[in-house]
């Protein structure tokens, strides 16, 4: 049931560990973002879905290690996301820490909402 939900849910359920690199994303992040799970899975969460910089010069690396380090201040976060093609959108995240999570490491668990049409 909870697989099912997650799945069919129109947000991005995203686990990442926190060396950076992503475990899992649900069918619609897939779909969105124009990556099969598997392309995905064990790659860094920069340089795929989130550029180094973002269009407005904004530097995303730093932002991704300040969340990595300290997830509790960016618990909220609205930035500028990469797709396979090249699209450019603008996700509303919400960020949780996971002491043990996947294999009992801890890892965060970013929810996003696609605010580009906003």
């Amino acid at each position: 049931m909870y697989r099912k939900l997650v799945d069919e849910a129109n947000s991005i359920f995203l686990r990442w560990d926190v060396d950076g690199n992503i475990i899992s994303i649900n069918r619609y992040g897939e779909e969105l973002f124009g990556y099969p799970k598997q392309h995905l899975v064990g790659k860094p969460v920069l340089g795929t879905i989130v550029e180094e910089v973002d269009s407005e010069g904004y530097d995303l690396a730093a932002m991704i290690e300040d969340i990595r380090r300290n997830p509790d201040a960016h618990a909220n976060n609205e930035n500028e996301n990469i797709t396979r093609d090249g699209r450019r959108v603008w996700i509303g995240w919400r960020n949780a820490y996971i002491d043990a999570g996947h294999d009992d490491k801890p890892e965060l668990l970013s929810i996003g909402v696609d605010m580009t049409e906003r």
